[in-house]
């Protein structure tokens, strides 16, 4: 969907804009629905471990694969990142030179055929300044400051930026609101990124954060601290923009896939400082319990060039 998240085709109405196969947002005109009575395909795909469920009839665009036609090597797939063309005499029947996308009936895919992801290419734009005032309905303004109380005013205008986005990393990754507060939770240790969301947060709203240990924590022996943010007009941008009412909702507006890259960068790297771990070389985990939020995420990605995997684990008792 326009946005970057995931959507049971089965709730898609006509109006709405999705992500086509060019990676352009197109709006949807028109649904076609019919009953079928028969068994459904499970594709599955070695980047989601998650099968796709659909009719045969249901289409895919895939580069179909060739075996590699050298003795002993029938079960490899021919690609260009073969080893042997890292050897002294490469292969000469490069196959895969002539691989191209089509349009296939998911009953006639095959195991090492290609499925192909849609790569995010549009630019609609995006905010360069958000209005605190679009976003905190019954509050006070003047041309600099926005406020619920006198005492608590922060500023009204907040660039796009590169400050704006590594804030937003880390609170999609560590953040949380109620009515009154938004705040991040931290281990003890990470004091250079406690330090970091308290100069962001001054820079961004002329706040001052504050910081504490909730007291449970203590008991319970977790080494935890909480930078937090007492602002209404700040919680309400927050959860506007980022969800509310749980990690499980939180998401990204849908405007942000139109960032330029060295914003999704900065994004990226923030949210990953938060949530995410690096488990083997050349490899990097990341987790949510907010599917949009992954998916959205995965997008990014694909559009800053680098492949994923998506799987799902079982939540621990």
């Amino acid at each position: 969907m326009e946005g970057g998240f995931n959507k049971h085709i089965e709730k898609v109405k006509p109006g709405e804009k999705v992500i086509s196969h060019t990676g352009k947002i197109r709006e949807v005109k028109d649904i076609h629905e019919y009953n079928y009575n028969g068994l459904l395909c499970n594709i599955n795909v070695v980047n989601d471990s998650r099968p796709i469920k659909c009719t045969p009839n249901h289409e895919f665009l895939v580069v179909k694969s060739e075996k590699c036609w050298y003795k002993n090597r029938g079960h490899v797939i021919c690609k260009p990142t073969c080893s042997r063309n890292k050897l002294d005499y490469p292969c000469t029947n490069k196959l895969y030179e002539d691989y191209k996308p089509e349009w296939v009936m998911a009953n006639n895919l095959k195991e090492g055929d290609f499925v192909l992801q849609a790569r995010y290419k549009d630019n609609l734009g995006y905010p360069d300044v958000l209005d605190l005032a679009d976003l905190c309905s019954g509050s006070k303004v003047d041309s600099k400051y926005i406020w619920f109380q006198e005492n608590h005013k922060v500023k009204r205008f907040v660039p796009i930026d590169k400050d704006f986005v590594r804030l937003a990393g880390y609170y999609v990754a560590e953040g949380g609101a109620d009515n009154k507060r938004i705040d991040f939770s931290f281990h003890l240790d990470e004091v250079s990124y406690q330090r970091e969301v308290e100069d962001l947060v001054y820079r961004l709203f002329e706040k001052e954060v504050k910081f504490s240990r909730c007291p449970s924590e203590e008991l319970s022996g977790h080494k935890r601290k909480r930078v937090y943010v007492g602002s209404k007009p700040v919680v309400n941008t927050f959860k506007v923009l980022f969800g509310s009412g749980g990690a499980e909702n939180k998401k990204l507006p849908e405007w942000w896939l139109n960032l330029p890259n060295h914003l999704l960068k900065e994004f990226v790297t923030t949210a990953i400082f938060g949530d995410g771990c690096t488990t083997v070389s050349r490899r990097v985990d990341y987790c949510s319990v907010s599917l949009n939020l992954i998916t959205q995420l995965r997008n990014i990605l694909a559009k800053l060039g680098y492949m994923t995997y998506l799987s799902k684990r079982k939540l621990r008792q």
